[in-house]
């Protein structure tokens, strides 16, 4: 097992001393999650559930794969692998189990993920044709069967004689015969219904662009924790400017979410670089980390969405915001797609994307509207039509956005609606898609604008 634990530990990138020697609790997500998934994959089980792998970088997320496969064909282990990223999906899956959570039934495809979804596009497509079909089947007898229950009235002393005198029952016996079928059609609608993808409102949040043209000014900063360390970074010269949207790429522990920490400058341990000069021209500054959803369950697991936004608007005496009873807080929520039951449900039982949507529900009570959007790894572990609505709302803020992911699948869209925008022949705004990356090293960022 040593040597098996030697080899995982070089193909992530562990075989650096300065991680080896650093308590768990200090290292970053990405750090902490390879450490618990060498961990679960060197116990050899013969069953492995994975729910929703996260923070890995590229290098890192080969090394997953590649391990998932061995375990899979040369251990002969079950691997369950739970994750809405759609490549490494692609990458690793023979079969598919979907959960259908309108009726709460589970459909397998024995097929990989790419024939899953033309599959389920298929699938979907029909359903929505039947559905149709049976609206207007619906709507035809309901008109018959009024136009026959209209003539039953006014005729109805009439017809009961006729019918008890000649015993002929052909109408009423097609009063039945519509009925049936209309109860055999409202139950297939019901269960077609059921198959229909429900879709939660699209995510939006009012920005306002700030006054100054450029926001946060890096010159030459550098960081590093104690005096005897090593720097984390060295430096980067950069700036964030009005209408900026920014991704910011690079592998676990290069420092991308300690430098987010020092453009916002509300930490303690870390307000300022240990060289160089940060200019912050804004606080307007909404942030989502990428311990959000991990704080909300473990701070705020018992609460509802309710009681969690209420929580800090009754203490603060210098809250100015309108929304503050209860009524205003369910249609604040209802606005994120937390309506009805949602909102009184405990945020323990609610799904990632959900307590996404709840985060940033709370952050725009906090910041109504922003300048700067800073959105540290937010696509993890969320679905794909929340993913996709954070893509529509980095394109359509007003104002500047920050985007720290090592999701692939949210890079591709973020850059192909780059590319689609600038490319298109359609007069649009400066604001509407990525225009520049900084991929960052431990020898600061390079700055690299799409095409």
């Amino acid at each position: 097992m040593k040597q098996e634990l030697e080899l995982a530990c070089i193909a992530v990138g562990l075989n650096d001393d300065k991680y080896r020697n650093t308590p768990l609790s200090e290292l970053s997500c990405g750090w902490r999650y390879k450490c618990q998934l060498i961990a679960s994959m060197l116990c050899h089980p013969d069953l492995l559930l994975l729910d929703e792998p996260s923070f890995l970088d590229e290098s890192s997320m080969q090394w997953f794969i590649a391990s998932v496969k061995k375990m899979a064909t040369v251990d002969n282990c079950i691997v369950v692998l739970i994750s809405h990223k759609e490549a490494l999906l692609q990458s690793t899956c023979d079969r598919i189990v979907h959960l259908n959570s309108r009726n709460q039934t589970l459909t397998q495809y024995p097929c990989g993920y790419a024939q899953f979804k033309n599959r389920y596009a298929i699938e979907l497509s029909n359903a929505s044709n039947e559905v149709e079909s049976t609206h207007y089947q619906m709507d035809k007898a309901d008109k018959q069967l009024k136009t026959m229950k209209q003539k039953l009235q006014k005729n109805g002393t009439a017809l009961r004689r006729k019918y008890a005198q000649q015993k002929d029952k052909a109408a009423a016996s097609k009063l039945r015969r519509a009925q049936q079928k209309m109860n055999e059609v409202e139950e297939r609608n019901t269960v077609l219904k059921s198959t229909i993808q429900h879709t939660s409102p699209a995510l939006h949040i009012t920005g306002i662009e700030a006054t100054e043209s450029t926001i946060v000014q890096l010159q030459n900063i550098s960081f590093k924790y104690h005096h005897d360390d090593g720097y984390i970074f060295e430096d980067i010269d950069t700036c964030i400017e009005s209408t900026d949207r920014i991704l910011l790429k690079g592998p676990n522990g290069v420092g991308k979410s300690t430098l987010v920490e020092l453009i916002l400058g509300t930490n303690a341990k870390m307000k300022e670089p240990t060289k160089g000069v940060i200019k912050r021209n804004t606080n307007n500054i909404l942030y989502f980390p990428q311990t959000a959803l991990r704080d909300l369950l473990r701070t705020h697991g018992h609460k509802n969405g309710i009681e969690f936004l209420l929580d800090d608007r009754n203490q603060n005496d210098n809250d100015n915001s309108t929304i503050k009873t209860e009524t205003q807080i369910r249609i604040h929520l209802g606005r994120f797609g937390l309506m009805n039951n949602l909102a009184v449900r405990p945020i323990s039982t609610l799904s990632a994307g959900q307590r996404v949507r709840l985060w940033l529900a709370k952050q725009t009570l906090l910041k109504p509207k922003p300048s700067l959007l800073i959105l540290d790894e937010l696509s993890e572990n969320v679905d794909i039509e929340t993913r996709n609505s954070l893509v529509k709302l980095i394109g359509s803020f007003h104002g500047s956005v920050l985007v720290i992911s090592h999701d692939t699948d949210l890079c591709q869209l973020l850059l192909q609606q780059s590319n689609t925008s600038n490319n298109s022949s359609v007069s649009t705004s400066s604001a509407t898609a990525i225009n520049k990356v900084w991929t960052m090293g431990q020898n600061g960022i390079h700055v690299s604008y799409p095409c």
